[in-house]
């Protein structure tokens, strides 16, 4: 059985309401009036939201019921409400409309037939009111929600930006809005948006954004809707979607950098084996020639060359062989602080005494576990500083700082990591060698001052840790290694 409507009259006559009441009785709808008289009484109703909708007289003594239709939608009540006057007065029908009144009725035209056409007609649009509105809060809740950046254009600026957009450009909400839109582009990359987006027509296109903190982000971008007019590139109206995939495609490239090494440690260390059979025989047949010498000094000094070379290639072989090793040790959590402070008193006898250090930010990782191993620390910081005072002609300040990094998720499982930087103030590395110095057998030294194999092997080490090492540099203006290792629950 359907549940009567509840109607709200305010009208402030007796008459005009026992005249309204027969003409409810009349309808063919199942109707309950209720009946209130005065301004205050009829506010205080429409608040308590007991009524399906309200006819209201115009005329309420000394207050207009379009007055109270005001106060009411001020007090967040929407009605729906129908204003009753005995006014044909079309300037006063487009205020009623304004101020939110959905229908209107002449009283000399009231009849039954007409009452229940518009109480249908109402209630039809607070319906499709209140569903638009439903189906607008779900829309927005999942712009809200939805991890890319939305961003709506118009005459070239910003004019709407999800939380997913504030969070990855950097920018608060207030800095973005009006923003030219080109702004969050490199300079390099505007001049063809144009191209992309109007000439070419294409839906979707890769393009770097630049952070309120300066970063680069890459960002891969949809265009969701557009609009133009006269042809120009400033009266686009955009919306766009843009998911970052930086991480991504951070992770690729280490994935592809460590099958890499995986590979070439495989090689390097079956030639590094070879090289080391050959080597031994040399060594033992020096040694025992260099034992039976007493008088030849001519012959003594090629014997001790011979000796030197082939301990120098033993050297490097050692480092082929630590490069190339792939079993996993038998390590456990180890207090990275503790470990850092004795490897450090290992590593600052080999530095220059002209090389400083300056450390920042130990207290943060007082009592953070990694499963790391006490050697390969060693070793980690003996290659990276040692590098760091070489670019500084051994004089100078070496900054290790650390810190925490937010909580993240990989493989579906919540780790913390150790932010650790070591910068120096060095003549820099070229774009072109940064992107190879993890390379083995890749050097920028001269020849006979490395191997190449320091970095690389330093790379070894820490992804043995889960953790992952990239370098930034600037040239004539130094090199900044960031470590990430993830740290382990007590």
């Amino acid at each position: 059985m359907n549940k009567n409507i509840k109607i709200c009259l305010i009208e402030n006559d007796k008459a005009d309401y026992l005249l309204f009441k027969n003409y409810i009785e009349k309808t063919l709808g199942q109707y309950e009036l209720d009946w209130y008289k005065d301004y205050d009484t009829a506010l205080e109703t429409i608040s308590n939201d007991d009524h399906d909708l309200y006819f209201i007289d115009f005329s309420l003594g000394a207050d207009t019921g379009l007055e109270l239709v005001e106060e009411a939608l001020e007090k967040g009540h929407s009605g729906p409400f129908i204003m009753l006057t005995g006014s044909d007065n079309p300037d006063l029908y487009k205020k009623f409309s304004e101020k939110g009144v959905y229908d209107y009725i002449l009283k000399n035209e009231l009849s039954p037939s007409l009452i229940d056409r518009c109480i249908t007609y109402t209630l039809k649009r607070k319906k499709i009111e209140k569903d638009l509105i439903k189906e607008k809060e779900f829309v927005g809740s999942i712009i809200e929600e939805v991890p890319y950046m939305i961003l709506g254009i118009s005459d070239n600026k910003i004019v709407f930006a999800n939380p997913a957009a504030i969070e990855t450009s950097g920018f608060s909400k207030k800095e973005l809005m009006g923003k030219n839109w080109k702004s969050l582009f490199f300079e390099d990359e505007t001049d063809n948006l144009k191209v992309f987006i109007q000439e070419d027509g294409q839906t979707s296109f890769k393009k770097n954004i630049k952070t309120a903190s300066g970063e680069e982000r890459v960002v891969q971008w949809n265009v969701l809707n557009r609009h133009f007019a006269h042809n120009d590139v400033r009266k686009i109206t955009l919306l766009l979607s843009g998911k970052d995939i930086t991480d991504e495609i951070r992770e690729q490239q280490e994935k592809r950098q460590k099958e890499k090494m995986e590979s070439l440690g495989h090689l390097a260390g079956g030639v590094a084996h070879e090289i080391n059979n050959l080597l031994l025989p040399i060594q033992l047949g020096a040694e025992l020639v260099q034992s039976k010498l007493t008088h030849d000094e001519k012959l003594s000094q090629t014997i001790e060359k011979i000796l030197r070379n082939s301990q120098a290639a033993a050297a490097i072989v050692e480092d082929i062989l630590l490069f190339a090793r792939q079993e996993k040790k038998n390590i456990s959590k180890k207090n990275f602080s503790l470990l850092f402070h004795s490897s450090m008193e290992v590593v600052k006898s080999m530095l220059p005494p002209e090389v400083k250090l300056k450390i920042t930010g130990l207290r943060k990782i007082e009592e953070k576990k990694c499963v790391i191993d006490e050697k390969d620390m060693v070793r980690v910081f003996t290659n990276l500083l040692l590098n760091a005072a070489h670019a500084m002609n051994n004089q100078g300040t070496i900054t290790i700082s650390f810190d925490i990094a937010p909580r993240n998720i990989r493989s579906g499982k919540t780790y913390e990591s150790i932010i650790l930087k070591i910068k120096d103030t060095g003549k820099g590395i070229d774009k072109n060698d940064l992107e190879r110095i993890f390379e083995p057998f890749y050097t920028t030294k001269d020849v006979g001052q490395g191997t190449g194999l320091g970095l690389p092997i330093v790379y070894n080490i820490i992804s043995s840790w889960n953790g992952n090492i990239t370098a930034e540099s600037t040239p004539n203006k130094g090199t900044m290694f960031k470590i990430l290792i993830p740290t382990k629950s007590a």
